[in-house]
């Protein structure tokens, strides 16, 4: 089996789930759930369009992928810093670093959109910096697992329906770290 389009379809399942079951959270309380929810949606789609070469290879792949993550990143800002006490996956208090974490994995993200769009499009530019860039992403992939699977066990998620989401994320992080490490992806 190929690595590649597995990877992209998992991620699509991955994040759809994710974001549909998230639906059911946004309210007129949270506002700032549709962030979480679109954000999910938006990734989704781009692991979509990433399964075709002629996808990979158009600046409208990491456009909307850099969407998604930036609103993952605006929605992690805005629930630590801003309205902690109000969001239920985010941790607060000591466990604040955690979604530090989570914020830098979310630029990462942001940079490897274009890292692969430059691969796609100016390979002379990849190849120079293969070394940095595979160093880069398997960091970047470890911190969003992690953050993945202790948000997905953590008390409160556990037992709802992001649960699976959550979860399927935090595998897709596993994957692409073994794809980059073997070379794969």
């Amino acid at each position: 089996m190929d690595f590649i389009p597995f990877i992209f379809i998992f991620g699509v399942v991955s994040h759809g789930l994710l974001g549909a079951s998230y639906y059911k959270k946004i309210n007129d309380g949270n506002l700032e759930k549709i962030l979480y929810f679109s954000a999910h949606i938006f990734i989704a789609l781009a692991f979509f369009l990433r399964r075709s070469q002629v996808h990979r290879e158009r600046v409208y792949v990491p456009i909307i992928g850099n969407i998604g993550h930036s609103s993952l990143l605006i929605f992690f800002i805005l629930t630590t810093f801003v309205l902690h006490k109000k969001y239920r996956v985010t941790f607060s208090g000591e466990s604040i670093n955690l979604n530090l974490l989570c914020m830098l994995g979310q630029i990462g993200m942001i940079i490897m959109y274009w890292i692969e769009y430059s691969k796609e499009n100016n390979l002379e530019i990849y190849k120079r910096n293969e070394h940095i860039i595979k160093s880069f992403k398997i960091i970047i992939f470890l911190m969003l697992a992690y953050f993945y699977v202790r948000v997905a066990f953590k008390e409160d998620n556990k037992y709802s329906n992001i649960f699976v989401g959550l979860l399927m994320i935090c595998i897709l992080y596993i994957l692409l770290t073994y794809g980059t490490i073997t070379d794969k992806i």
